[in-house]
């Protein structure tokens, strides 16, 4: 779900979104609030909290009985945000980068600075 928030002009001035999807370890459907963006200039009037109960009624009226969301270590500001609309630490995200299809380091590091290195898989004979 993609909901917006708008002036009193009509201009977009922030967007929420929130998925919906099974887990293994629960009956119920869990949900997940994925982006929020607000104006630089609409930060503060509310915005970004009407957002967030929207995305959050709307889970719960598709039978979601938790929301959950990332954020990255250094958005503090962020982190007070939600933990002021009661949303708890409950975890650790954990992250690994993947190279691309062509074997390419990702962004910022050599093939050879990778942990283990990337291995010529290709058969010596075949050159």
């Amino acid at each position: 779900m993609v909901l917006v928030g708008e002036d009193e002009h009509g201009d977009v001035v922030g967007v929420v979104t929130v998925h919906l999807f099974e887990s293994i370890h629960s009956c119920e459907p869990a949900a997940w609030l994925t982006s929020l963006v607000v104006e630089e200039k609409a930060r503060g009037q509310g915005v970004g909290s009407a957002l967030v109960l929207r995305a959050e009624d709307w889970a719960i009226q598709h039978g979601a009985l938790r929301i959950s969301l990332t954020s990255a270590l250094h958005r503090e500001r962020a982190h007070e945000f939600y933990k002021t609309r009661d949303y708890e630490h409950t975890g650790v995200r954990l992250t690994k980068l993947f190279v691309n299809r062509l074997g390419d380091a990702a962004p910022g590091q050599s093939r050879s600075s990778r942990k283990g290195g990337a291995k010529n898989t290709r058969n010596p004979s075949r050159r």
